[in-house]
């Protein structure tokens, strides 16, 4: 008996220190399986650092890669490669007010002008630049992805953090003349029935391949004025050197 006293005795004395130790917490308290005992609170917090640690790391990892409009917001002196006091649209107007934007068209003007074989991508791109109007968001979406893909093309030097351009830019589909002809049919304001139908055809054809516009005015039930504005309009801003032929000589 007296041995299973002693026995119940120290059985007693040691729940009591594991309650001053870890005292109950609520009805049921850690020994019935709520919550964590002081030892694990202590593995959490070691584990919770670690990981805020392994954060950290992760975050002086991607800071000390500038991303490409990183890059060009250090270029706080850049122009866009347009004559701002010319611009109309208000994406144009957007690129103007914002430095990094600025930076970044001039940036892919460059690269457009090392590149080759890129026409009809660049037609794409001033298409989806321009369809963001002034959500600068957007606009620096559109930049990254085209300067990505020039800097690929060129070999040009950029970040090892630069993000590659999400898609592959669309080639705008073939014009459908018979149908602009039928749009014609009735208006003698339309090219058509001003210049003709070959006339008119040509015209189409070199605003079509230069437009930046998403839904250029290049048709021939339109006037002709409307479509040599736009002409010229895509012929400067892609530049003499690399403008189709007759880009200027065709509208003048």
């Amino acid at each position: 008996c007296d041995m299973v006293k002693n026995l119940t005795n120290d059985s007693q004395e040691e729940e009591e220190s594991l309650e001053e130790k870890y005292p109950l917490k609520g009805e049921k308290g850690y020994r019935a399986g709520e919550g964590t005992t002081g030892l694990d609170s202590e593995a959490d917090s070691e584990a919770d650092s670690e990981a805020d640690s392994g954060a950290d790391d992760v975050a002086d990892s991607d800071s000390a890669e500038p991303s490409i409009l990183d890059e060009m917001a250090a270029r706080k002196s850049a122009k866009p490669s347009f004559d701002c006091a010319r611009a109309a649209t208000a994406t144009e107007k957007a690129i103007c007010a914002n430095p990094t934007l600025a930076a970044a068209d001039r940036e892919m003007a460059q690269l457009y002008k090392a590149a080759s074989g890129q026409r009809d991508a660049q037609r794409a791109f001033l298409r989806r630049r321009n369809a963001c109007g002034g959500d600068d968001g957007c606009l620096g979406d559109a930049y990254v992805a085209r300067i990505a893909q020039l800097r690929g093309l060129t070999g040009a030097g950029s970040p090892k953090s630069s993000p590659k351009p999400s898609s592959e830019y669309n080639v705008r589909p073939a014009i459908d003349f018979n149908r602009q002809a039928r749009q014609a049919v009735g208006n003698p304001n339309s090219c058509l029935a001003e210049k003709g139908r070959r006339v008119a055809e040509n015209l189409v054809r070199l605003c079509s391949e230069v437009s930046p516009a998403s839904r250029p005015p290049c048709n021939m039930a339109n006037s002709c004025d409307l479509i040599i504005s736009e002409i010229k309009r895509g012929c400067e801003y892609i530049g003499i050197d690399d403008a189709p032929d007759g880009c200027f000589t065709t509208v003048d």
